[in-house]
């Protein structure tokens, strides 16, 4: 891998193992983000290139986005700059490499799905602004379901196919204090993250003063007799650590968690810190705890984002959590881009 091409995503936030994917970054030739922010990733980029905000693109918007099933339109009002939106520069790319499909303009797209289902072009779904094809239901008494048994089908015959358990299973998490009795010793409660915000989406909108007001710091949730018997109170910050790292939240009481579970929250970074290019992102970063390392799920491939272990202790009784010296790849020099536009 020599080059990268990041879309819309704030991988040192939301990757697990955060010093993996840092490094991973790091160790590329060439790094272009497109973004709407400067996230921390957005820092490391040797390029990037700002994209469209939803005013600024021609979509369609369907189920399940909408309810009663109707498709309306998104229609473009305004062009900031040379903003372009992701399917433009996808497609931008693909045609310069020459490759078979995804070459079309995305109003081609939009008529291509239009025509199939409706008989009508994006113009004119523009013309009328939305439209709401008839409802049918039952449609399974005449041409089943799409399973290969035309079933609903709880025990699932595609899994079976592919050589997996057709059922619901329990499997113990590979990091638990039963498959790692001795980690559990050092490490004695069961890390969950990733339950999502209200006021934010993943790593989004923290740059928002609405939406932050709402959110201001990263809270963990422990159980009272948790927060209790390791001396810390509601508002307290602590580290939460792990053997691959730690990172600081506040403590949130929660009396509907289990005892043995701590859930810290995900996806945080701190956009009003300007002075430095990581914008605290290794300070409370719930993927400093987490690991990409294998077993992976055989099924999905994926990694352990929960039911990890690890140990809460009061922030000042701890070292302070790792980060790399980050520097500024770039200063943004509008004559410095233009060159290298040129």
């Amino acid at each position: 891998m020599r080059a990268g091409l990041i879309f819309g995503n704030n991988a040192l936030a939301t990757y697990g193992e955060i010093d993996v994917v840092y490094e991973t970054l790091m160790s590329l030739d060439y790094l272009v983000v497109a973004e709407l922010y400067m996230t921390p990733t957005a820092e490391l980029a040797d390029l990037i290139l700002p994209v469209s905000t939803w005013v600024e693109v021609d979509a369609i918007a369907a189920v399940p986005f909408y309810g009663q099933n109707v498709i309306t339109v998104q229609q473009k009002t305004i062009q900031y700059g040379e903003c372009i939106q992701d399917e433009v520069i996808m497609t931008e790319i693909c045609r310069r490499l020459g490759v078979e499909h995804c070459t079309e303009d995305p109003e081609e797209v939009f008529d291509y799905l239009l025509g199939e289902k409706l008989g009508m072009t994006f113009a004119e779904l523009k013309e009328i602004g939305w439209v709401q094809p008839e409802f049918k239901y039952r449609k399974y008494e005449k041409d089943g379901f799409k399973t290969p048994t035309g079933k609903i089908e709880l025990y699932s015959t595609l899994l079976e196919k592919e050589g997996y358990d057709p059922l619901p299973s329990f499997e113990e998490p590979p990091e638990s204090p039963y498959s790692t009795p001795e980690l559990a010793k050092e490490y004695p409660f069961i890390l969950i993250t990733g339950a999502r915000i209200p006021m934010f989406f993943q790593s989004e909108y923290r740059q928002m003063p609405t939406l932050r007001k709402g959110r201001r710091e990263p809270e963990c949730e422990l159980h009272p007799d948790t927060a209790e018997a390791i001396g810390v109170k509601a508002g307290e910050w602590v580290s939460i650590e792990t053997e691959r790292g730690r990172c600081r939240q506040k403590v949130k009481i929660f009396k509907g968690i289990d005892p043995n579970v701590v859930h810290a929250q995900h996806g945080w970074w701190f956009p009003e810190e300007e002075d430095t290019p990581d914008h605290g992102i290794w300070r409370s970063n719930a993927n400093t705890l987490t690991s990409m390392q294998p077993p992976y799920c055989s099924a999905m491939g994926t990694y352990q984002l929960r039911a990890l272990l690890c140990k809460v202790i009061p922030a000042d009784q701890s070292e302070e959590p790792w980060q790399p010296e980050m520097t500024k790849k770039f200063d943004t020099n509008v004559a410095e881009i233009q060159e290298w536009d040129t």
